[in-house]
């Protein structure tokens, strides 16, 4: 990569440190479900201000201190501390985030995340508009922390409501360009962290074609009734490369809270991500010499790896079923050059 941040070459490779305004508009057609994780249960009292308080200045502290280590490992430590909390608490946060960035009408950056109202709102409003339990808004949030300020409305004008609505990707873009290459990106990542100290971060896509095909040319009248009685095992997730090593963040099977909780959003090192992306790309590609094009007990067992997902056990349990045929396409959200400024671009505002 350059020294400085520029566009990179592969067309479905969007480079988020990049001003474009050249976003498209947000088609009207229904995507396909991403594989769900399980949100949790919760009950239903309105929030409190002591219990909001308990995490915010944790978060600020953070967030205002001189940092003592380089940016891959604040940005986690932000992530672990804002996932330590309750569900509701959490989802409070992070919504007080979005929806602040949602409200931005001019590049002005932000520097203060105002607190949304909380008094007479159940918690389970919270935890089911902003959880983390869901792929894509874990993939927004990682992003939008990582990028420096006048970046991250770029990011919300490109994901348009990650999360809760979806349609990141159409099947014009998916025919248009071919899939991207997770292996070479995390390659160019790492040759940056090693010669120049840089962190990279990556949010990457990975599109159910068949689901997406179903739903834009219609099996059976197209929209969602297209993909009933069928699974989706699409997903979103996020990667951190930096001299210290390398971390994945996803919603996995139980949340984010329940990924950094079984250590998976540990720091490993160089090899160990390398051996992460090999996974992944067997799962996209197919083991080395073989020609399966469908799920067999090798697909699963990489997913599993991957996304400590069961993939198998939850379609039988919503009582559906995968295509025969797997289609798998890739797209990949660039962040060069992060910087601890970056990562301690905001505060929220404490009671």
């Amino acid at each position: 990569m350059a020294s400085t941040k520029e566009n990179n070459t592969a067309t479905n490779i969007i480079d988020l440190t990049k001003d474009d305004d050249s976003d498209a508009e947000t088609s009207t057609a229904v995507p396909p479900p991403e594989t769900p994780a399980t949100a949790p249960k919760i009950n239903d009292p309105p929030l409190t201000a002591s219990a909001i308080h308990a995490l915010t200045p944790k978060l600020n502290a953070l967030l205002s201190a001189p940092a003592t280590t380089g940016p891959l490992l604040l940005l986690n430590h932000l992530i672990e501390t804002l996932v330590s909390a309750p569900p509701a608490v959490t989802s409070y946060h992070v919504g007080c985030l979005l929806e602040s960035l949602a409200a931005l009408t001019a590049p002005t950056p932000l520097t203060s995340i105002p607190r949304l109202p909380h008094a007479a709102i159940a918690a389970s409003f919270y935890v089911e508009t902003w959880g983390l339990w869901s792929h894509r808004l874990v993939t927004a949030l990682v992003l939008s922390l990582a990028a420096s300020a006048p970046f991250v409305p770029a990011i919300h004008r490109k994901f348009k409501e990650l999360g809760r609505q979806g349609g990141m990707v159409d099947l014009e873009e998916v025919r248009g360009y071919a899939s991207c290459d997770l292996r070479g990106q995390f390659k160019c990542a790492v040759r940056e962290a090693g010669e120049r100290g840089r962190t990279t971060v990556l949010g990457v896509q990975l599109v159910d074609v068949g689901m997406l095909e179903r739903v834009w040319v219609g099996g059976g009248g197209g929209g969602r009734g297209a993909v009933e009685g069928k699974f989706g095992f699409g997903i979103s997730f996020a990667v951190g490369v930096g001299p210290e090593g390398v971390v994945v963040w996803c919603a996995g099977g139980g949340g984010l809270e329940g990924w950094v909780k079984v250590g998976n959003a540990r720091v490993g090192d160089w090899e160990d991500g390398e051996q992460w992306v090999g996974g992944f790309e067997r799962l996209v590609l197919g083991e080395v010499g073989s020609k399966a094009t469908g799920w067999n007990s090798k697909r699963f067992k990489r997913y599993r790896q991957c996304f400590g997902v069961d993939l198998r056990e939850k379609a039988e349990k919503a009582g559906k079923e995968l295509l025969e045929v797997m289609k798998p396409w890739v797209k990949i959200f660039r962040i060069d050059d992060v910087t601890v400024e970056d990562v301690q671009k905001w505060r929220w505002e404490e009671e």
